[in-house]
């Protein structure tokens, strides 16, 4: 198409697939995209399929969470396996493991090349919370391809799904926006794991060409896979509600002012090799915390 306006409702898929089946993914090309305020993609839940052994590259063992971006939740040991391409997430989301289990997010494909998106509503590819004692399925995978990435208050969401008793949680999924022009940071991108289980999952990935969306207030939850994100410098450093990892060795961030973690669950990790200057003071408050992977926290 030429100009696709979605300016209200929401867009989905068939049911979740297991392995021998035909995917399916919400696949959208055109000169330029639209999202409304109050508009919605929803695949959750519409990946891989749910089993004993969980459906898809990344399906979990019994009662254990699904992987993608990002392992599932370890349960039995059997938590499952990361998966795919950062910077291509063609694929969706697996499912956990276990009769009542989650199924997996599933697949989102925007593809503008020389044109802009705009979103002002929801993308969601979040993967479908277990049941009883039986694992979360992983977030699936949302792949934007465009000129110019525009929007306010926009959320693109692959987040990974919970559990209601013991079991693992689901893996945060993968999102990859590749703009070649100018990118509005009035859009939140998560692909968390699930961690509000006994055995919490791991952050999926978020890739981007550059940092033109990585500014203060950091909302953004994932692996921070961008190209050379190794020397980041901050007036002020905020990270509000969100958990990200900068992964990458050799990561230097450097505030001029102050570095604040806020919010339930709100975290920073940065990889090994790492160098941190702060000119003022760190606020840990009560439930936050400062994390340099490798270390105890």
């Amino acid at each position: 198409a030429t100009n696709v306006y979605l300016l209200g409702g929401s867009n989905s898929t068939p049911a979740a697939f297991t392995a021998s089946q035909m995917s399916n993914r919400v696949w959208i090309a055109c000169t330029n995209f639209f999202l409304a305020a109050g508009a919605m993609i929803d695949v959750g839940g519409r990946g891989y399929a749910r089993g004993t052994t969980g459906e898809g590259p990344g399906g979990g063992g019994n009662r254990a969470g699904a992987g993608y971006g990002g392992v599932g939740g370890n349960f039995g040991g059997v938590g499952g396996r990361a998966y795919g391409l950062a910077d291509a997430p063609f694929e969706p989301g697996s499912g956990g493991g276990g009769a009542s289990a989650g199924n997996g997010g599933g697949a989102v494909m925007i593809q503008t090349p020389g044109g802009t998106v705009t979103i002002n509503g929801i993308i969601a590819a979040n993967g479908g919370s277990g049941a009883l004692n039986d694992g979360g399925g992983s977030g699936g995978g949302i792949y934007i391809i465009c000129n110019t990435l525009a929007g306010t208050n926009g959320v693109v969401s692959a987040t990974g799904g919970g559990v209601a008793g013991t079991a693992g949680c689901g893996g945060g999924g993968r999102i990859a926006v590749s703009y070649s022009g100018a990118a509005n940071p009035g859009i939140m991108f998560t692909a968390a794991g699930n961690t509000a289980g006994s055995y919490p999952a791991d952050l999926g990935t978020l890739h981007f060409p550059d940092n033109q969306l990585l500014t203060s207030p950091i909302v953004h939850s994932g692996q921070w896979a961008v190209p050379g994100a190794t020397n980041l410098d901050f007036d002020t450093l905020i990270l509000s509600n969100c958990s990200i990892r900068f992964f990458q060795d050799g990561t230097r961030i450097t505030t001029t002012n102050d570095l604040v973690i806020s919010g339930a669950g709100a975290r920073l990790e940065i990889g090994s090799d790492t160098f941190m200057t702060n000119g003022s003071y760190l606020d840990l408050n009560l439930n936050r915390r400062f994390y340099n992977s490798g270390s105890t926290p």
